[in-house]
């Protein structure tokens, strides 16, 4: 039996017969264990014990280019003085297969500020060019000129295709700034622009999202030649909850990122690098509960 805190000061932790409470305090684990034979009566003694050792700031998620290397530019942003800017076809990034872009039967949100140049062209993408491999994707590539949409597939089957597509109608101006996020709640799938719900929600039911082992691609589209992104990106990040469940006030600031963060880009930088990583990392901070064993006396 084990509980995960939040704090390490504080420290008052009331400790049943035989549980241990294990704490990941500053990027390092002080694991707390309960004895059997404490070194006097009541009240109980804790014996603590050093956990993992910290070996450093745990980096973010690797932003890799797939064909050519979209840029940072000050020229257009949200937030930070600057943005992503892809040209269009041949330009995108990725980041590898990872646990947190299977989506599964759980809440998630998938959002940033999109200032499209071009529009009807996808946003993120988690298949393979081979069209074996499918998860989901969210894009404005699925309806015509004349019928524009923003659109999430997802695939529950064999990943060959998509098993559904949810259409909601969206007109892109071009050249403004958007905040646009894909939401599940339950069994409740919603469209989101600037806050505000496009039609109603579509009931996803218990349907589960298949796990690809593509990597998850950032501003295009591996199945479709030339659908590649052309615009400005900002301020994208990926949760495994449901951040809006109704519509919202668009937050003013840049995001933080919290336990539920899977991915986030800021894309902050010079003018003209390239990206390399995502800002879900954090620093080293080595922490040492002192000499090994000793004992922290625990109120009953």
């Amino acid at each position: 039996m084990s509980d995960v805190l939040t704090k390490l000061e504080p420290l008052e932790v009331l400790v049943p017969d035989q549980q241990t409470i294990v704490y990941p305090g500053n990027d390092a684990w002080l694991q707390l264990e309960a004895v059997s034979s404490a070194p006097s009566g009541d009240p109980a003694w804790l014996q603590i014990e050093k956990g993992i050792v910290d070996t450093g700031a745990i980096p973010g998620k690797p932003l890799n280019v797939t064909g050519s290397a979209p840029t940072i530019t000050t020229a257009q942003s949200v937030f930070g003085g600057s943005s992503l800017y892809m040209p269009g076809t041949g330009y995108a990034l990725s980041t590898p297969d990872s646990p947190d872009w299977d989506l599964g039967g759980g809440d998630f949100t998938i959002e940033g500020r999109f200032r499209v140049a071009v529009v009807r062209k996808a946003l993120f993408a988690q298949i393979n060019p081979a069209g074996s491999d499918f998860a989901w994707e969210v894009t404005m590539d699925a309806g015509s000129v004349s019928t524009p949409m923003l659109t999430f597939f997802y695939s529950t089957g064999s990943g060959t295709a998509f098993d559904l597509q949810v259409d909601r109608s969206f007109a892109a101006n071009l050249n403004q700034w958007y905040h646009l996020a894909i939401v599940r709640s339950g069994q409740n799938l919603m469209h989101f622009v600037d806050g505000v719900q496009l039609g109603s929600s579509w009931n996803m039911a218990s349907a589960v999202i298949r796990s690809s082992a593509a990597p998850l691609r950032i501003g295009g589209d591996a199945k479709t030649t030339g659908n590649d992104f052309n615009g400005w990106m900002d301020e994208l990040r990926i949760s495994n909850v449901a951040r809006w469940t109704s519509n919202f006030t668009v937050p003013t600031a840049p995001y933080t990122k919290d336990a539920n963060t899977k991915l986030l880009c800021h894309f902050d930088g010079a003018n003209g690098t390239t990206p390399t990583e995502d800002d879900t990392g954090s620093p080293g901070a080595p922490f040492d509960p002192g000499a090994d064993p000793p004992w922290v006396q625990v109120d009953r």
